[in-house]
């Protein structure tokens, strides 16, 4: 049988590398309830509150963690990353967010998490595809390489 809006959320599934979000669901139209029956029906995982994934799709850490947490941008190491800087996968998952930003879920997940002043939050910020083809903020080059001269800058001040 099909449902009213299996088509909508199966485009929005296939168009985030199988992942899905309830509120994008429900700006597709789709009543909670019949959310809900579509996630069962199509054996879908429960990540974290309203993001879902596929079972028959890898998962995308980066993915994952830019639906949950939008306002992250992946930056210093795991920017060099999804630059193509490096092919070295970082580990933990490196991330910037704005100084006012609560990142407390995040560090339980164990990210390393930077903050800067909301002036500087912006600067150089770019969408970038990850290897699975999820698109995620992550800073342009320069700002990237200016990060990590920063903090090893930062670094050699504190050991003296």
């Amino acid at each position: 049988m099909i449902y009213k809006y299996d088509k909508i959320l199966d485009t929005i599934l296939e168009n985030n590398v199988g992942i899905i979000t309830s509120a994008e669901a429900q700006a597709a139209g789709a009543t909670r309830p019949a959310f809900s029956n579509y996630v069962r029906r199509r054996g879908l995982e429960r990540t974290s509150r309203g993001v879902y994934i596929d079972p028959d799709v890898f998962p995308d850490e980066m993915a994952l963690l830019q639906k949950r947490f939008p306002k992250i941008v992946f930056s210093h190491d795991s920017a060099l990353y999804l630059q193509d800087l490096t092919d070295r996968e970082p580990m933990p998952i490196s991330v910037t967010v704005d100084s006012s930003y609560n990142a407390g879920p995040l560090k339980d997940l164990g990210v390393r998490i930077h903050y800067v002043k909301p002036e500087w939050y912006k600067l150089g910020l770019t969408e970038v595809k990850t290897p699975s083809g999820f698109a995620v903020q992550t800073y342009d080059k320069e700002r990237t390489v200016c990060d990590l001269i920063r903090k090893r800058a930062n670094h050699r001040l504190r050991s003296v």
